[in-house]
C-alpha cells in the first residue's frame, strides 16, 4: 500500500486522478528502506485507488522485485543518454514522490533486470562447468594432484568444498572454484573447510582458490599462516580461449 496526502498538489494531482486499476507501477524506495535504499525495486500492479480530501492510497495486486534494482544515478545517466523519458527524472527525486513515465520506460527496466538474470545463470553454468573440468583434469590446478572423496577427510556438517585434493607430497588440497572476481568471503570458506579437515586427519592441508579475478582484499589476507605454517590459501587466476580455425 501507498499514501500520498499532498496528492492535490499541482505537479501531481493530475497523474494521480489518471491512475486506474490494473495500471502498472514502477517503485522507487527512499533511503531508509531495506534492502533497496535509494533504488527503483519493484513492479507492481494497481489493485485499487482510493482519492479523498485528506489523502490518496493505492493498494496493489501482483508485484514483481527487479533482479537488478536501478539506483538515481543510473536513471540520470539513461535519461541524458536519451533512452529513458524526461518523466523518469522525477524517480527518485526528494519530495517528489509520484511522476508519470512512458511504456517504453518500463521495456528498458525490465531488459535490465533481465540482464541481471541471465547474467547470474552465466555465472553458475560457467561455476559447474569450471568444476567439471578441473575434477577430470586436476593437473590444470597442479602438476600432481589427485582428486579425493570430500567425504573421506570433512567431518559431518561441515560442507562440502567444490574440489578436495592430495598433492605430490601427500597434502591435503581444498580447491574453492568462483566463476568470476573472488570476493573476501572466499577466505572464510576456505579457512572454514581446512579447519574441518585438520580436526578429521593428520597432516598438512592447503588451500586454493580458482577464479578470474579476485577482489584486492584477497591478495593480503591470503598471506597469513594457518596453524600449519601453511598460507591461507593460494590464488590462480584462470582465462578462457576460444580459437577459431578453417574446417577444410
Amino acid at each position: 500500500m501507498y499514501i500520498n496526502r499532498d496528492w492535490k498538489d499541482r505537479s501531481v494531482v493530475d497523474s494521480w486522478r489518471s491512475i486506474q486499476k490494473g495500471d502498472t507501477v514502477l517503485v522507487y524506495c527512499t533511503g531508509t528502506v531495506e534492502p533497496h535504499p535509494s533504488q527503483l525495486s519493484h513492479i507492481m500492479t494497481v489493485d485499487q485507488v482510493e482519492l479523498s480530501d485528506e489523502k490518496a492510497i493505492l493498494r496493489f495486486g501482483e508485484s514483481t522485485e527487479l533482479r537488478q534494482p536501478m539506483t538515481r544515478e543510473e536513471i540520470l545517466e539513461r535519461i541524458e543518454s536519451g533512452e529513458f523519458s524526461e518523466g523518469m527524472r522525477g524517480c527518485g527525486r526528494q519530495g517528489f514522490n509520484f511522476c508519470r513515465v512512458t511504456e517504453s520506460d518500463l521495456e528498458i527496466i525490465l531488459k535490465w533486470s533481465e540482464s541481471k538474470e541471465i547474467k547470474e545463470g552465466i555465472e553458475v553454468d560457467r561455476e559447474s562447468l569450471l568444476n567439471k573440468y578441473l575434477v577430470k583434469f586436476p593437473e590444470r590446478i597442479e602438476t600432481g594432484l589427485k582428486i579425493i572423496e570430500p567425504s573421506d577427510v570433512l567431518p559431518e556438517g561441515a560442507g562440502i568444498p567444490d574440489i578436495v585434493c592430495k598433492d605430490g607430497n601427500g597434502n591435503y588440497v581444498v580447491v574453492e572454484l568462483k566463476s568470476g572476481e573472488a570476493s573476501y568471503d572466499a577466505l572464510g570458506q576456505i579457512a572454514s573447510y581446512k579447519g574441518a579437515i585438520m580436526t578429521k586427519v593428520k597432516g598438512k592441508v592447503r588451500g586454493i582458490i580458482v577464479a578470474s579475478t579476485f577482489d584486492p582484499k584477497i591478495l593480503f589476507g591470503a598471506e597469513i599462516t594457518d596453524p600449519q605454517g601453511i598460507r591461507l590459501a593460494e590464488l590462480k587466476k584462470y582465462t578462457v580461449n576460444f580459437t577459431i580455425e578453417d574446417a577444410q
